[in-house]
């Protein structure tokens, strides 16, 4: 891991170098909310973010 956080903004997880997204649900939650607010939570279901 490169320390870059997921780009998600809900989302609290690291990705490796060169990636944008930590899944597939975070892209296209980030994809689909867009400039909207307030941002869906990213339910990547990766520990650090399912215990918000």
């Amino acid at each position: 891991m490169d320390g870059q956080k997921c780009a998600h903004p809900q989302c609290t997880c690291f990705v490796d170098l060169g990636m944008l997204y930590c899944s597939p649900r975070c892209r296209e939650l980030d994809e689909k909310d867009g400039d909207a607010a307030p941002r869906s939570p990213c339910g990547c279901r990766h520990a650090g973010c399912m215990a918000r």
